[in-house]
């Protein structure tokens, strides 16, 4: 038997309600989730090169990174580390010295400090940092997303469509 072009409707619009829940809606928020997280790094790397890190801190480089979770209705980005992001959106404000703390060490005279250790392999006794301007990376990714999330939810329900009817 033939279906009706009603019928066809009425199945179609059952397959489209499934759009929205259960594992397409796990598929839906992994695609907008990957989306907006491409974005986020995106604007990291324009404004911090390619390797999207921060050279020159104790222990090397910092690195930004994103990642989204799924909660109800939606996703939520996250920046990582968030201090970072906020330094590099932001920038630094004031200047200052840094001192190494007064530690003992066996052997040492009373009184003595530790050295810093520079990136070249030297040392010194202590160091000076900056102020440094913000350049804006988390107000433009967060922004970025916002603007581009009705896009990215229409993108992937219509890739779900078309998984489902074909």
């Amino acid at each position: 038997m033939p279906v009706s072009g009603l019928d066809r409707v009425a199945k179609i619009v059952h397959d489209v309600h499934g759009v929205v829940e259960g594992a397409a809606l796990r598929r839906v928020q992994a695609y907008v989730g990957g989306r907006s997280k491409g974005l986020a790094l995106g604007h990291a790397a324009k404004d911090l090169g390619g390797d999207r890190a921060m050279h020159n801190y104790k222990g090397g480089k910092l690195r930004l990174g994103a990642g989204w979770d799924a909660v109800p209705g939606g996703v939520a980005v996250n920046f990582r580390p968030a201090g970072v992001w906020k330094l590099v959106d932001q920038g630094r404000k004031r200047s200052g010295v840094i001192v190494p703390k007064r530690r003992r060490r066996r052997g040492a005279r009373p009184g003595a400090r530790r050295a810093i250790r520079m990136p070249d392999g030297g040392y010194v006794a202590f160091s000076h940092f900056g102020p440094s301007r913000g350049l804006g990376t988390f107000g433009d990714s967060e922004r970025d997303i916002e603007r581009r999330a009705a896009a990215n939810v229409d993108a992937a329900i219509a890739r779900e469509l078309r998984r489902v009817v074909g």
